[in-house]
């Protein structure tokens, strides 16, 4: 049962960091110029439940063609019910571009500080990760800057790319 546990706990924790990472990806290509705080969250939303769509519907196929039998609709909403966690990044975002959409802050400010909350929340997933497999501290820190270095590169390459 413990297994069970552990695996789910890295297989929401991959999803989460993969799902980072694609949002993270939208805001370092996003032209401040061209878009609103709205279109800028739809872009998120579009990429994101079109990744874990097909990601989902992969991994069904994948294990169709492993067994040589056609899924059953329990095991292809079991799938898609695990690949969920991928949209979790779009839960922050939503709250920094209704701030922009409102005008409480501007749509660059809203990038930037976007931007900084997705890499956080690579830090503490890979951080929470790490201390749910009894990681130490120190090592828990260690996979927390390793995850949130993957996003401070998408950042930086958004900088010398302009």
């Amino acid at each position: 049962m413990q297994n069970l546990f552990f695996n789910k706990v890295k297989s929401r924790a991959a999803n989460i960091i993969y799902g980072s990472i694609l949002a993270l990806s939208c805001l370092a290509v996003a032209d401040t110029s061209t878009l609103t705080p709205w279109r800028m969250m739809v872009m998120v939303v579009i990429t994101l439940v079109s990744v874990w769509a097909a990601r989902s519907y992969a991994y069904v196929i994948g294990g169709e063609l492993a067994k040589g039998l056609r899924a059953k609709f329990s095991e292809m909403r079991g799938v898609f019910k695990e690949n969920i966690w991928v949209l979790t990044p779009a839960i922050p975002l939503l709250g920094v571009f209704v701030l922009s959409a409102a005008g409480i802050i501007s749509l660059k400010a809203a990038l930037y500080l976007g931007q900084w909350l997705i890499i956080a929340f690579l830090f503490v997933t890979g951080f929470w990760l790490r201390r749910q497999t009894k990681g130490t501290f120190i090592m828990s820190v260690v996979d927390g800057l390793i995850d949130c270095s993957v996003g401070v590169l998408i950042v930086s390459l958004k900088f010398l790319l302009k």
